[in-house]
């Protein structure tokens, strides 16, 4: 799923879960991708995602970190196809 971040978004996800960024650094990868923090350390993950000023910017939601890897997987596949094709 891809959401608007919000403070209270990242706030209402279960710990655990995992997310990313749709803004990448210029290799590609994005510039946030990490598993949501328990509550506790969930003010400073907030505190990383404005320190990157990704506050209100669109971000992928995965199930936990072994989802996101294939999604990258699949992505990176279907990169490869499109470029072979060009």
């Amino acid at each position: 799923m891809n959401v608007r971040m919000t403070k209270k978004f990242l706030m209402s996800l279960p710990s655990g879960n995992f997310i990313a960024s749709n803004c990448m650094r210029q290799d590609g990868i994005p510039i946030i991708a990490e598993q949501v923090a328990p509550l506790s350390e969930r003010e400073a993950q907030w505190g990383r995602i404005k320190d990157n000023r990704l506050s209100g910017t669109t971000f992928f939601v995965f199930h936990d970190a072994n989802t996101f890897e294939e999604h990258v997987a699949l992505t990176t596949t279907e990169a490869q196809a499109i470029l072979r094709r060009l």
